[in-house]
């Protein structure tokens, strides 16, 4: 019974359970989570993608998410960036704001957010500048 038991452990049979193990390690999902004493790499996802206006594939936004390893103060950052660009006139239309993984991903934050949109004050009646025409020495054509 001993020589039985003997057998069935040769290399061969020891290799493809290695190699089962390794298959099984790598197969395991990003999105489960970290086992262990380690951060959580999904801390603040939540928070942001609560506040990012545009919400779409959320999966590899979490994937993105996880790849940054983001603490306290870079969500912090990313809030307060994420809030001075919705203020822009480019997002203001849904279409130009880039999926949440993209932004992620591309590490937009690192960068200027959008300008501010800036809306004249125009009052009743009044017309904006570039609609009236001038001649050269500045004068109305009507």
């Amino acid at each position: 019974m001993l020589a039985s038991c003997q057998h069935d452990a040769s290399p061969r049979a020891r290799s493809r359970e290695t190699e089962t193990e390794t298959e099984t390690e790598t197969e395991k999902s990003p999105y489960s989570p970290q086992k262990g004493n380690g951060p959580d790499p999904l801390f603040g996802f939540d928070i942001f993608y609560k506040n990012y206006p545009r919400h779409e594939a959320p999966k590899p936004a979490r994937l993105a998410w996880a790849k940054i390893h983001a603490d306290q103060e870079l969500l912090d950052s990313i809030l307060q960036w994420v809030e001075q660009a919705k203020l822009s006139e480019q997002w203001a239309d849904k279409k130009m704001i880039p999926l949440p993984a993209t932004f992620l991903n591309q590490r937009r934050w690192e960068g200027d957010p959008p300008p501010e949109h800036k809306e004249q004050d125009l009052s009743v009646g009044e017309a904006p500048d570039w609609l009236y025409r001038t001649d050269d020495e500045g004068k109305l054509i009507s």
